[in-house]
C-alpha cells in the first residue's frame, strides 16, 4: 500500500465502512462499487473537488498537481535546465534521473507532513514510475515532460494522478479495517482490485481544454486543477 499511516474514516461512514469490510477484495464488481460510494460519501465529484483538506484531494493534491503542470509546460516552453533554474533546482542538471525526480516530487508535493501531503507525495510517485521508467538521464526526463505538453496529453496525465490520488485516499481510510477483520491476503487483494479498477477506469479519458497555455501559478490554475479533479471523480459517479 501506497501509505503506511493509520487512519479511521469517520464513524458517520458507518455504511461505507460496513461495505468495505463485507466486499473488499471479492472482485471487481466490488471494486467499482466501494470506490463510488466512497466518491459519494465525499459529497460527489463537485463538493470534493472544491474541498481544502481532509479527503477526496484536498489542497495538497490540487497544488501538487498544478506544480507539475506548471513545471512542464515551462521544460517544453525553455527546456529541463532552465525550468529547474527557475525553481532553484539548477543543481540538479547533471545528477542522476532518481535525485531528480526525487527532488520534483518534493518540490511539487511538500514534505508529506500531513495525510493530505503524503497522500500526494505517494500518488505522485506512482505517477512518475509510470512516465519516466524509461528515462535514463535528465535530458530524457525533459523530452518525456515536453512532449506531454507539447502533444496535448497533460489533462490525461494529470487525470491519471488524480486517479493515483483517489487510489491512495481509500486505501488510507479502509486498509486497516480490511486487515483487521480478514487478514493481510484478503486486504492486498483490495488494494490491487482497487488500484486495478481506478486506472483502467481512467484510462483514455480526455479533458476537453487544452492546457499547454495555461498559467497554473495563478487563479486559472487553481481552477484548471480543480475543473480536471471533478471530471476525474465523474467518472467514478456523482
Amino acid at each position: 500500500m501506497g501509505t503506511s499511516s493509520r487512519y479511521e474514516a469517520p464513524p458517520s461512514w458507518g455504511g461505507l465502512k460496513n461495505s468495505v469490510t463485507r466486499t473488499a477484495g471479492t472482485g471487481p464488481a466490488a471494486a467499482a462499487s466501494l470506490v463510488s460510494g466512497y466518491v459519494a460519501q465525499n459529497g460527489g465529484a463537485a463538493a470534493a473537488s472544491r474541498r481544502g483538506g481532509g479527503t477526496s484531494g484536498g489542497a495538497a493534491g490540487r497544488r501538487a498537481a498544478r506544480r507539475l503542470a506548471g513545471f512542464a509546460s515551462r521544460v517544453a516552453a525553455v527546456g529541463l535546465p532552465e525550468a529547474l533554474r527557475e525553481v532553484g533546482l539548477a543543481h540538479l542538471i547533471d545528477q542522476p534521473v532518481g535525485k531528480l525526480v526525487q527532488a520534483l516530487i518534493d518540490r511539487f508535493c511538500g514534505p508529506g507532513s500531513t495525510f493530505d501531503e503524503a497522500d500526494a507525495r505517494n500518488a505522485m510517485s506512482r505517477l512518475a514510475e509510470g512516465l519516466l521508467d524509461e528515462a535514463e538521464t535528465p535530458e530524457q526526463v525533459g523530452e518525456i515532460l515536453a512532449r506531454i505538453v507539447d502533444e496535448d496529453q497533460l489533462g490525461a496525465v494529470l487525470m491519471e494522478y488524480f486517479g493515483y490520488l483517489l487510489y491512495e485516499e481509500f486505501m488510507r481510510s479502509f486498509y486497516e479495517q480490511v486487515l483487521q477483520h480478514h487478514g493481510e491476503p484478503r486486504a492486498n487483494s483490495m488494494d490491487r482490485e482497487i488500484l486495478d479498477f481506478i486506472l483502467k477506469a481512467v484510462e483514455n479519458q480526455t479533458v476537453n481544454v487544452h492546457l499547454k497555455n495555461v498559467n497554473w501559478l495563478g487563479a486559472q490554475g487553481r481552477q484548471m486543477a480543480q475543473r480536471v479533479m471533478e471530471q476525474t471523480l465523474r467518472v467514478f459517479g456523482d
